[in-house]
């Protein structure tokens, strides 16, 4: 049983994660710069993908893999541009473990190449003293499969690594 003192901080923390896993919502603008949205051309395709991120640790002190599920929607921004600009967080728990960060990236639409940057801090959740951590998140757009997916990965300043793929197929 944990002290009073370390059961009202996780509580605390479960909460938060509540509400920010509730609002994680990632999203990427899109200009078509003529007719609308389109799977076909340069533009980005608007609509909402829900992917799952999966990584393992590395050095693996545990054999279970760490996942977060995260939604994306694509949407209009300013005329004259095909790049998707995106900003997010990510929140998810992984063995007694809270980890909490900030997205920014671009989805290169004309390339269908996405690159994004994590910084975030994760901490014990009986404990809960923030350590940095910093990574990428690498992927494609797959038109004729209507999926984003690729590679990520983050540190802290142990050099522990958790890498691993991530999919957002295009939800209907």
């Amino acid at each position: 049983m944990l002290p009073l003192g370390a059961e009202t901080q996780r509580s605390r923390l479960r909460g938060v994660v509540a509400m920010l896993s509730a609002s994680t919502m990632f999203t990427l603008c899109w200009n078509a710069g003529g007719s609308g949205p389109s799977m076909d051309g340069p533009e980005c395709p608007a609509g909402a993908y829900l992917g799952d991120f999966t990584c393992m640790v590395d050095p693996a002190f545990n054999t279970s893999a760490a996942t977060a599920q995260v939604a994306l929607t694509l949407t209009e921004a300013a005329p004259g541009f095909a790049n998707a600009v995106a900003d997010m967080g990510l929140v998810f728990e992984w063995d007694g473990y809270l980890f909490a960060a900030d997205i920014t990236g671009q989805l290169d639409c004309a390339a269908n190449v996405f690159h994004a940057d994590i910084n975030g801090t994760f901490g014990p959740l009986v404990a809960p003293i923030p350590i940095p951590f910093s990574g990428v998140i690498e992927g494609e757009l797959d038109r004729a499969a209507r999926l984003l997916s690729g590679t990520w990965s983050f540190a802290g300043p142990s050099g522990v690594v958790c890498a691993g793929t991530w999919e957002a197929p295009r939800q209907p």
